[in-house]
């Protein structure tokens, strides 16, 4: 074969390769893989494209994709961005092209991806069986250190009785990579809501979200969340400088769904004055209270539950802090 011959047949040259290292059978091998690889990928994609109306040639988008070896797989985990760095100019385009990736259900298998194929970028696959509440699954796929591997989160439906709330608070606050864009990946109202709100901005953090989530009024979620957490913290600063004896005069032990509020008079200890407040308690305890209160010749005032029994919630708009103190 002439050289030119050689470069304009991709059949010879992988054919040359073979027989001019035929003593490095390894090698062969492994050359033999790659060419196979880079042919499949690229009939895959050109299939996957030939098959789409979309606005542009998808010639220079599936150049940029062989490069780096992306198969249809691969675009069932990608979002938008991924595929604007890929050459997709228009957002139609780019949301036709995710949703046929990921209308290929046997093409995106639940837990089937091996450490091999784990790609540095968040790779976000959604549960199909978002179930009544709305639940979504995040699965959180990234080989760069800083990010968890799996937490499930219920942004939508009945925020009463989920016992994971105190999990998906502290796992999201412990995640430093945590974008806006991770956080409202849910296909629920709730996404569409937050997108309105925000929209797509890359640069918005986790607080953002908390904000966002109040302005639509999802205070429920935010506070139960910060409440959770400062619940627990608080417990574990006050841990062995207690009495073991004595009952935890911390509301960390009620459960969400163990909980009631009602609207009573409250008087704010700074002003003075008295207002209808939300109040949250607990029946069980505060009947304990009462008992405790009987047997002890303490004043009431000094009980130790009391602080656990009448408490009022403000919300701090500024910081996005909930404070919690006994009437």
């Amino acid at each position: 074969h002439s050289l030119l011959e050689l470069f304009c047949d991709s059949t010879s040259v992988r054919e040359s390769v073979e027989n001019s290292a035929a003593s490095k059978g390894g090698i062969v091998a492994k050359q033999r893989i790659i060419m196979s690889r880079m042919d499949s990928v690229d009939d895959e994609l050109t299939s996957f494209f030939g098959s789409l109306e979309i606005s542009q040639s998808p010639d220079d988008i599936i150049t940029n994709m062989n490069r780096e070896n992306i198969t249809v797989r691969d675009l069932a985990s990608m979002d938008r961005n991924d595929l604007y760095g890929f050459g997709v100019k228009t957002f139609k385009d780019a949301n036709r092209i995710l949703e046929r990736a990921r209308s290929h259900k046997k093409l995106v298998k639940q837990g089937s991806w091996s450490q091999e194929e784990r790609r540095p970028q968040l790779v976000r696959q959604e549960s199909r069986d978002y179930g009544r509440a709305g639940n979504l699954k995040m699965r959180l796929m990234d080989v760069r250190p800083g990010v968890r591997d799996v937490f499930a989160a219920q942004l939508d439906g009945n925020v009463e009785g989920v016992p994971n709330w105190e999990q998906f608070g502290e796992k999201l606050l412990n995640m430093d990579t945590v974008t806006l864009r991770q956080f409202k990946s849910s296909a629920s109202p709730t996404k569409a809501i937050l997108n309105k709100e925000i929209g797509d901005d890359p640069s918005a953090t986790l607080e953002d979200a908390f904000e966002a989530l109040k302005a639509i009024g999802r205070n429920d979620v935010v506070s139960l969340v910060l409440e959770k957490l400062d619940s627990r913290n608080s417990s574990m600063s006050r841990e062995g400088s207690e009495d073991r004896t004595s009952p935890p005069n911390h509301p960390s032990t009620l459960l969400v769904d163990q909980r009631l509020h009602r609207t009573e008079p409250c008087t704010d200890r700074d002003t003075g004055v008295t207002a209808q407040q939300n109040v949250c308690f607990d029946p069980a305890l505060e009947q304990r209270m009462q008992t405790i209160t009987a047997q002890s010749t303490l004043p009431p005032k000094q009980s130790s539950l009391e602080k656990k029994v009448h408490r009022h919630d403000s919300f701090d708009q500024t910081t996005g802090i909930a404070m919690y103190y006994p009437c």
